[in-house]
């Protein structure tokens, strides 16, 4: 089964400024993940595997991406 699989690095969030800021962050991560699972929409990314956490990482998998709105958005840019 093909999927694509999203991992945060809990060692990004401490380059913030305030302390608290990695575990604000990860918990945000973590709950909207959690509500992407309860939604079922074709027009919304399907949460394929819920959150794994370690103590440096956050991940979990969702149907297949094949493009990035960045992507996407250069890649029209340039049809211009």
């Amino acid at each position: 089964m093909e999927c694509s699989i999203f991992v945060f690095e809990k060692r990004t969030a401490e380059k913030l400024h305030k302390p608290k800021r990695k575990e604000t962050v990860t918990e945000i991560l973590r709950a909207s993940v959690k509500q992407l699972e309860r939604f079922r929409h074709p027009k919304i990314l399907q949460i394929m595997h819920t959150v794994e956490e370690s103590s440096e990482t956050l991940s979990f998998a969702t149907e297949p991406v094949i493009a990035s709105l960045a992507n996407i958005l250069a890649y029209q840019v340039s049809d211009l």
